[in-house]
């Protein structure tokens, strides 16, 4: 085996108990869901996470293609899966304790713009170019910020919107090979 099977098997081993946590709390939801909890900011963040935690698929393709690995960039590309994966558990945490409110919290916005952090930094690490994704990731990692210390209703409940544009966008890119 080579290292970057064994870097993308433990990347992809961190990513999947995150894909468990939010699938399982979905499928309770969807279960007994009405139309209005399914409209929640909280669903709409929890969905996006989970697609987040799939488009990080094409992260995976990109540690198979490094020739050389140092330990720190090992490190580096652990790392991403964990925050994506306290994301996801901060979410749901939130969620089972507090299940009347809809608001997400300044903390969950702190780990979204780790997380954006996260996607820039990885680029270098992966030999891919900074191009207009990381453009996209960029957006989202000062609008988190801006989300940190936030008090407009109006962009909180905007933001989930824009994430979702972004993202979709940023699949859209990959998977059609024009970037990445």
């Amino acid at each position: 085996m080579t290292t970057n099977f064994l870097i993308a098997l433990m990347f992809v081993t961190i990513l999947t108990f995150g894909i468990a946590g939010l699938l399982t709390y979905l499928a309770d939801r969807i279960l007994d869901a009405t139309w209005s909890s399914l409209r929640s900011k909280r669903f709409q963040w929890i969905t996006l996470i989970l697609l987040i935690h799939l488009n990080f698929f094409w992260h995976s393709i990109m540690i198979m293609a490094i020739d050389q690995w140092t330990f720190a960039g090992f490190l580096y590309m652990i790392l991403g899966p964990v925050i994506l994966f306290f994301a996801a558990n901060y979410l749901l945490s939130h969620a089972r304790s507090q299940p009347e409110n809809d608001s997400i919290g300044r903390r969950f916005y702190f780990f979204f713009a780790i997380l954006e952090a996260w996607v820039i930094g990885a680029h270098p690490v992966l030999e891919q170019p900074m191009d207009t994704i990381v453009g996209l990731h960029g957006f989202l990692f000062l609008l988190s910020m801006l989300m940190c210390f936030n008090k407009s209703s109006w962009l909180e409940s905007s933001f989930p919107l824009i994430a979702w544009a972004n993202i979709v966008l940023i699949l859209v890119l990959r998977g059609s090979g024009i970037f990445g």
